[in-house]
């Protein structure tokens, strides 16, 4: 073949080889959730045109790259890196870049995180099985007329949306997520302040809420903890005459979650609200503090046994204390902080109880 035809034939190769080559796809960002966060929260980025896999491929902050922690061809999840500033996402895979979308860094741990449809306050906050926080009742503010709404908040997106609403607008009721999924709502107060006997279910596949079997004295400012055959047991609160604190408050039932209904069960020895309930991992339940019928605050401590449905008293605290909080420890301790003393002043202490000794441990503050 002469010279200049073989250069031909050569070239004629190359154009046809290269127009058979499959074209680059470009990365195409559509969108980011959430679109703002402080440094080391996971961020997913949705789009196309990523690539099955990572290779070579980055993603940067304002410039800053960071490393994914999974990556498929249309969604990549990835932290916010150190060092990271407010300013352009950017997914670039072999040399080609999406465009830029704006992703807000938080300079602390603090971010917005969408608003509530309707303000409000006192409501209750339940975090469901699929992520979500079911937000419901409570009151418009200091007017105290109750909500009846409820919204969920989706961390995924940032964002609130309204569910269905309660049947009773209630404040001061306590929202309880059972093992069946569905969020217990017991009790609580109207805008009159009478107590609410009434109970209901929110069920989240329907995103309704129903009525479920009613508490035989209607209270608010009680307890509710889920025990670990499923059922729950309602502790103490202000009692159904709307007063602050009477003799009823020392009783107790237990929501059966498989029949819908409530039964009394043992009393407390002293009458209380503003107190915690703990379940403990033996199966009972440590309850702490409160106030008393005038208003003082509790030291002692009572222990309920579901084998029995009775209270007992246990160690007592160091300080009698209300409205603190009771977190149970990996080594099986509860830790007893905070709260206000008898004459209304803050209480700076901790303290521990250890089931195994049943004392309660002072602290230092």
């Amino acid at each position: 073949m002469r010279p200049l035809l073989k250069k031909f034939a050569l070239v004629l190769l190359v154009v046809v080889c290269t127009d058979r080559l499959p074209a680059q796809s470009i990365p195409s960002i559509a969108a980011l959730a959430p679109t703002g966060a402080p440094v080391g929260t996971s961020v997913t980025i949705s789009g196309s045109g990523f690539g099955a896999t990572q290779g070579s491929s980055t993603v940067t902050f304002n410039g800053v790259a960071g490393t994914p922690t999974s990556w498929s061809d249309t969604s990549v999840t990835i932290p916010v890196p150190e060092g990271a500033a407010t300013g352009l996402v950017v997914v670039t895979v072999g040399g080609s870049a999406s465009g830029g979308v704006m992703f807000a860094v938080a300079t602390s741990n603090l971010a917005l995180a969408g608003g509530l449809g309707t303000g409000r306050m006192f409501q209750t906050s339940t975090l469901l099985d699929n992520g979500k926080v079911l937000i419901a009742g409570g009151v418009d503010g200091f007017n105290y007329n109750t909500i009846s709404s409820a919204e969920l908040y989706d961390p995924a997106s940032a964002t609130f949306s309204y569910t269905g609403s309660l049947n009773t607008g209630r404040i001061f009721n306590t929202a309880t997520l059972l093992n069946t999924g569905k969020i217990l709502i017991v009790g609580g107060a109207d805008s009159n302040w009478d107590n609410i006997g009434t109970a209901e279910l929110y069920d989240p596949a329907a995103g309704t809420f129903s009525f479920t079997g009613s508490l035989n004295i209607a209270r608010e400012s009680h307890t509710a903890t889920v025990l670990s055959n499923g059922n729950v047991l309602i502790v103490g609160g202000v009692s159904s005459n709307g007063d602050w604190i009477t003799g009823l408050a020392a009783t107790a039932e237990v929501y059966d979650s498989v029949a819908g209904t409530f039964s009394t069960t043992g009393s407390l020895s002293t009458a209380r609200d503003g107190h915690t309930a703990t379940l403990l991992n033996n199966g009972q339940v440590l309850i702490v503090g409160g106030n008393d019928v005038n208003g003082n605050a509790l030291a002692s401590a009572e222990l309920y046994n579901p084998a029995t449905g009775t209270f007992t008293l246990t160690g007592s605290l160091n300080i009698g204390r209300a409205v603190h909080t009771a977190s149970l420890l990996n080594n099986g301790m509860v830790l007893i902080a905070g709260g206000y003393d008898t004459n209304g002043n803050a209480v700076a202490n901790a303290e521990l109880y250890n089931p195994d000794t049943a004392r309660l441990r002072s602290r230092a503050a």
